[in-house]
C-alpha cells in the first residue's frame, strides 16, 4: 500500500473531498481545518500571546469551543524585497 492510500484511510473516506472540514485537538483546543490537495490546511493560528511590547511571546492563549482555521486571513502590507526593489528600480529608467 502506497503512503497515498494509506493516508486516505487514515483520513477516513468522508474526508477525501477537496474543502472537507477537519477537527484537530491541540493544546489550547479544537480547531477546524480543511483539506486541501491530501494535506490537512490550518489558516490564522495564534502564534503566542502579547507580553507587551520588547518582551519574549508568551503561550498562545486557549479557547472553548471550535476554531475556526478553515479561510486565510489577509496579511498585512510589506515593503518590496530587495530583489524586488532592484526589479522596480531597472523600470523607472
Amino acid at each position: 500500500m502506497s503512503f497515498h492510500e494509506s493516508y486516505k484511510r487514515k483520513i477516513g473516506e468522508e474526508n477525501k473531498a477537496e474543502n472537507s472540514k477537519l477537527i484537530v485537538n491541540c493544546t489550547q483546543g479544537k480547531l477546524v481545518g480543511t483539506l486541501e490537495n491530501m494535506a490537512l490546511a490550518l489558516y490564522n493560528l495564534p502564534y503566542g500571546s502579547d507580553q507587551g511590547r520588547f518582551m519574549p511571546v508568551g503561550e498562545p492563549d486557549k479557547w472553548s469551543g471550535s476554531r475556526d482555521a478553515t479561510k486565510p486571513v489577509s496579511i498585512f502590507p510589506q515593503s518590496p524585497s530587495s530583489i524586488e526593489q532592484l526589479a522596480l528600480n531597472k523600470r523607472s529608467f
